[in-house]
């Protein structure tokens, strides 16, 4: 079923209240904006300000905005991307008004104080330093950052510390009044809620519907070429193979992410297989693929033991090598096919999986998309248009890799 799509205002509004019978709701407003849309000198001030407006609003206090939705049964929740901000909540139904109120005050009228602000900038601080007490999130966060080298996508979503420590909170409003705008914002609603029930919330609250959008971050995006070594303490070797991949709204990407599973996304897949279950090189191996509005990574994880490394490279690079001259087999292809069928729909049965859902489609398509129409693009595949990709995005001379060893 196709969400509904209704405008107020600069406004679009996407509900969705198909196969959610259980009394709950899902309600996020998102603005088009993340680290991509700042510069060196600003870099992570939408994650700041993501950390901000829970310390208050013109309504609510720090306490108050935690409290009140905990109460009424209630998970908030934010996050920032290199994309966008998103804030949402999770709850009954019966409590959509208050939930919705809570939602809109943070996000159009925070406090954005200096003394929050003082306050908040040594929790964040913390965060960037503790990036790496988690080696393959430090790794990914610095592979995306060679890989993008020169181009707003590169740049990390917390910010550094040089950067964070470097802007002010007057920098961090004036961000804020350019970007957290009417036109830079989606709001999506899965559950017992109608776009009326968001157009009466929004005009009580008096947020400005009209302001326009800000003008888009970045242009043309490709991943450049790199071979870095990092040092850091850790007991075992992290590494991560990066190869360009198809933007989120490139058709390519169903059968970009058939090949993805079957290399590295499943407990069945090559590399897990290979690596891991016949040679016991290491205890984790997989695949990822990350695709943004400008472009997109695949990439290849595993930890090992430093005198694995020769072999699992080998082995790695092998089997990217053969999905790029071969592809997949007929047997696979059922597997992957049944997999992202799964996938896709056990997403959509909760509020949440549907609000996220509806969010993205529309994010990166600027429309709404009937999920039936997803599902018949992911059965329309054939073994074919699968393999006519393979070789487009796994040749082994796109191939980048990024090893993080141990110090001695």
């Amino acid at each position: 079923m196709k969400p509904k799509l209704t405008y107020h205002g600069e406004i679009p509004i996407l509900t969705d209240s198909s196969g959610i019978t259980n009394g709950l709701v899902s309600l996020s407003v998102t603005f088009k904006n993340g680290s991509m849309a700042e510069t060196l000198k600003t870099n992570g001030v939408s994650h700041f300000i993501e950390h901000l407006v829970f310390r208050g609003s013109r309504k609510y206090t720090q306490e108050e905005i935690s409290k009140e939705s905990e109460r009424l049964g209630g998970y908030m929740n934010a996050y920032t991307t290199k994309e966008q901000t998103t804030f949402y909540i999770n709850g009954f139904s019966g409590n959509f008004d208050k939930f919705m109120d809570i939602l809109l005050d943070i996000a159009f009228f925070p406090n954005l104080s200096e003394a929050d602000f003082k306050h908040e900038k040594k929790v964040i601080l913390t965060e960037i330093a503790s990036l790496k007490d988690s080696p393959e999130e430090y790794l990914d966060e610095e592979a995306e950052g060679y890989f993008f080298e020169g181009h707003p996508m590169a740049m990390p979503i917390s910010g550094t510390e040089k950067s964070v420590k470097g802007f002010g909170v007057e920098e961090l409003r004036k961000f804020y009044q350019e970007k957290y705008t009417a036109g830079n914002c989606i709001i999506s609603v899965a559950g017992s809620a109608a776009a009326e029930d968001v157009i009466k919330a929004l005009d009580t609250s008096g947020a400005d519907i009209h302001s326009k959008a800000s003008a888009s971050a970045g242009g043309e995006c490709r991943g450049r070429k790199f071979d870095k070594t990092l040092s850091l303490g850790v007991e075992q070797v992290y590494a991560q193979y990066m190869m360009p991949a198809c933007t989120a709204s490139d058709d390519e990407r169903f059968e970009l992410s058939a090949l993805n599973m079957i290399l590295g996304g499943l407990m069945s897949s090559r590399l897990f297989q290979e690596v891991r279950e016949k040679k016991g090189l290491c205890y984790n191996i997989e695949t990822d693929m990350s695709l943004y509005a400008l472009s997109g990574v695949l990439s290849v994880f595993f930890s090992c033991d430093r005198e694995n490394l020769g072999a699992v490279e080998e082995i790695t690079r092998e089997e990217i090598k053969k999905m790029a001259k071969h592809g997949i087999t007929d047997a696979e292809f059922e597997l992957a096919v049944n997999q992202m069928l799964y996938g896709f729909c056990s997403g959509l049965e909760t509020s949440s999986g549907r609000m996220f859902s509806n969010l993205r489609q529309f994010f990166y398509h600027g429309k709404t998309v009937d999920s039936g129409n997803i599902t018949q693009r992911i059965k329309s595949m054939t073994l074919k248009s699968v393999n006519a990709i393979a070789e487009k995005y796994y040749s082994a001379e796109e191939s980048r890799c990024l090893i993080l060893p141990s110090e001695s």
